[in-house]
């Protein structure tokens, strides 16, 4: 870990922060590399994190750090100022961004991808964030650089809160011809149109109940898995009025799940390419 995050970056920003101002011991880099180890291993309770952390004490000096206390650690969570951290994280992508492997495929245009993920709250610290009965969340949406597999866009939102809600938000700044790939949270026409006009593609899972009627067939690829590729419009009333132009929808059989996935997008034009995301310009009218 100290070849990825350079130790003397993280002594720099806790002199800045005075975050080991009157520490003998546990110092920020021994704070890091602790909850760290936390979130690898998926401990959530300072007395299980004690005992897995100090069971590879022969170990940890290859890390510069030594065995640790809960009640150290309880200290140093309530004690060291978080902007520390904070300023660590930001300092960080650029960095990774050069040590990320190569991809074996590229497309030409900028692609993304939209998702989200939930973050545990203790109830008791943040009583606001109420998500079930008795359990807290808040709520991180993400816009993912495939190229970089780094996140370039994070939302926090309450637990509750609909992906839908965030993609506009998710989707500022990205640029014409950029490709964007998320689940069925986002299907929603309003959102999908607001794409098409700024000239962003976007592919998706299409929803099992949707009413369309077939326009025209795209030469399907060279893909055995591939079924068939169509063009669309959609019946609804309410969907033809927020999304009035044609899909192109995709089958294709997945041997893994045995079954059918259908994928939308706009009415795209391959150009000499086998590949179903290597998607071009629109079709001419």
């Amino acid at each position: 870990m100290p070849g990825v995050i350079p130790r003397p970056l993280v002594e720099k920003l806790s002199r800045k922060h005075q975050a080991d101002h009157y520490v003998k011991h546990f110092t920020t880099w021994d704070h890091l590399v602790t909850m760290l180890f936390a979130q690898a291993t998926g401990k959530d309770s300072l007395r299980d994190l004690e005992a897995a952390f100090n069971s590879h004490s022969s170990q940890l000096y290859h890390l510069g750090v030594r065995p640790i206390s809960r009640s150290t650690l309880s200290d140093a969570n309530s004690r060291r100022p978080c902007r520390v951290f904070e300023q660590l994280y930001l300092q960080l992508p650029g960095r990774f961004q050069n040590l990320m492997p190569k991809r074996k495929f590229k497309f030409k245009n900028p692609f993304f991808a939209f998702d989200s993920t939930f973050i545990d709250l203790c109830l008791s610290l943040f009583p606001w964030a109420v998500f079930r009965k008795r359990k807290g969340a808040i709520k991180l949406h993400f816009r993912l650089n495939q190229d970089s597999i780094l996140p370039s866009l994070l939302v926090i939102t309450h637990g509750k809160t609909h992906d839908i809600k965030v993609a506009s938000e998710l989707a500022k700044g990205l640029q014409p011809d950029s490709i964007i790939t998320f689940d069925k949270g986002y299907m929603d026409f309003n959102f999908l149109f607001s794409l098409t006009k700024r000239g962003i593609f976007f592919v998706t899972r299409a929803r099992e109940d949707q009413g369309y009627v077939v326009a025209g067939q795209q030469q399907a690829p060279e893909n055995k898995n591939t079924i068939s590729d169509q063009i669309v419009l959609l019946t609804s009333p309410k969907s033809k009025e927020h999304y009035p132009q044609p899909l192109r929808l995709i089958t294709i059989w997945d041997p893994g799940e045995k079954k059918n996935l259908d994928f939308s997008d706009q009415q795209l034009q391959a150009r000499g390419v086998n590949h179903r995301l290597n998607l071009q310009t629109p079709l001419a009218d």
